[in-house]
C-alpha cells in the first residue's frame, strides 16, 4: 500500500525492451507519486551493435 498523501492519483512509467527481431525480451512497470519526480532515459544504438544506456530519476 502506497501512501498518497494529499494526491488522489499515481505516475505509471511503463517501459518496454525489444530485441534486434522486434521480440520483446523486457517490461518495467513503475508507480510514483505525484509530488516532485523526474524521469530521464536516452538509450542509443549504432550500427555496430553498441549500445549506450543513461538513466537517472530525483
Amino acid at each position: 500500500m502506497l501512501d498518497l498523501d494529499d494526491f488522489n492519483a499515481l505516475a505509471v512509467i511503463r517501459g518496454q525492451t525489444y530485441n534486434a527481431d522486434g521480440i520483446l525480451m523486457e517490461y518495467t512497470e513503475t508507480k510514483q507519486v505525484p509530488g516532485f519526480f523526474l524521469l530521464h532515459e536516452t538509450v542509443t544504438r549504432n550500427g555496430t551493435g553498441r549500445t549506450g544506456h543513461q538513466s537517472s530519476m530525483n
